[in-house]
């Protein structure tokens, strides 16, 4: 980011640090947190389990003002979480709240502090480029102290980027999935309320599956494995619509 408000730096404001420090804050112990909670479930479970949000930040303004939700926003959650169940494809004879499970709870619970730091209003006049350097910057030093903490071998910084592909595949998700992205997020999000903009979000499992149509078979070939476009079934939409209903 630095590139590109490096003159601005100069003049960064006290507020612009505060929010980006706390984006920063929130945004890498979710990332965290989601992460390690990969490692002891399914990513379905997580898919699943990640979208908690959108049900938190409407039960945290009916705790805090104590106003129900529209029916506009309970018919839009509802829609949310019965399309992220079919999507996730979970299975509840086997469900269960484990290290995995848990984690990636908490990691959806500093996510929603995230949506809502970003909705408060003192932080309306800040500059969205300086706000994001900000919260990269942090979000690097809680990644760094993570690191540090658990102390991976040397050996595994070298291996991340040890071949084009890895560098090429690690480029897109910088450039596309964490700098547009973020800064749009943080620009764009205080147009709308928390809520609507937790709606938003959950639409992520949609356009994956969209994605999934056709980008594994490309992005596999760059990195050189067998990974198989998905396929869109009818037939199978009904048979999980069916194991779920069972």
């Amino acid at each position: 980011m630095v590139p590109f408000c490096w003159r601005e730096l100069r003049s960064l404001r006290g507020s612009e640090v505060i929010q980006g420090l706390g984006l920063g804050f929130c945004g890498g112990a979710e990332m965290l947190f989601q992460m390690d909670g990969l490692a002891y479930t399914s990513a379905s479970i997580s898919a699943f389990l990640t979208q908690a949000y959108c049900i938190l930040l409407p039960l945290y303004h009916f705790a805090r003002i104590r106003t129900v939700p529209g029916m506009r926003d309970l018919l839009a959650i509802f829609m949310v979480v019965s399309g992220i169940v079919i999507l996730a494809n979970v299975d509840w004879r086997t469900f269960r709240i484990g290290r995995g499970e848990l984690e990636t709870l908490i990691g959806a619970v500093f996510f929603t502090f995230q949506i809502l730091w970003l909705e408060r209003p003192a932080f309306r006049p800040n500059r969205t480029r300086l706000v994001s350097t900000t919260m990269f910057l942090s979000m690097g030093m809680v990644f760094g102290l993570a690191a540090f903490c658990t102390r991976p071998d040397r050996m595994n910084y070298a291996t991340a980027i040890d071949s084009f592909p890895k560098l090429f595949l690690t480029l897109l998700l910088v450039f596309f999935c964490t700098l547009l992205a973020f800064n749009l997020m943080n620009h764009c999000q205080p147009a709308i309320t928390s809520t609507e903009a937790g709606i938003v979000y959950t639409t992520e499992p949609l356009f994956a599956a969209v994605f999934a149509l056709f980008l594994p078979a490309q992005l596999s070939g760059l990195a050189h494995i067998d990974y198989a476009n998905e396929q869109f079934l009818a037939n199978r939409c009904i048979r999980r619509g069916a194991h779920f209903t069972s």
